[in-house]
């Protein structure tokens, strides 16, 4: 199951206990102060709960974020080493190619 999967599961129940909750006040016999009373207390319970899970998936989003910065930085520094090893390897190679500009004074005094 994915989490948001997971989450709406979990909304679900939630939504249709306060969908009950809020039509047995309005038909309790309670009077009119009696029952507003108890939809606005039942509103902020609500209210209070749905907060708490957008204050937690936020956490988790923000704890997600670190965590590709973290694996982000790690590739690109891996990735830098690679690219320095690699330029080195070939600036050896092309010095070994390259034919030596340096001339043996041994044989300047002969004659050609």
């Amino acid at each position: 199951m994915t989490e948001k999967q997971g989450s709406n599961s979990m909304m679900l129940p939630l939504l249709a206990g306060l969908a009950g909750a809020g039509l047995a006040l309005l038909f309790a016999p309670r009077s009119g102060k009696e029952t507003r009373d108890k939809i606005n207390s039942q509103a902020n319970e609500f209210n209070e709960r749905a907060n708490n899970k957008i204050n937690h998936t936020k956490e988790q989003v923000h704890h997600g974020m670190e965590k590709i910065g973290d694996s982000t930085a790690k590739f690109k520094s891996a990735i830098n080493h690679k690219l320095h090893k690699a330029d080195k390897e070939l600036d050896e190679k092309l010095e070994q190619q390259q034919p030596s500009t340096e001339y043996d004074h041994r044989n300047w005094d002969r004659e050609v």
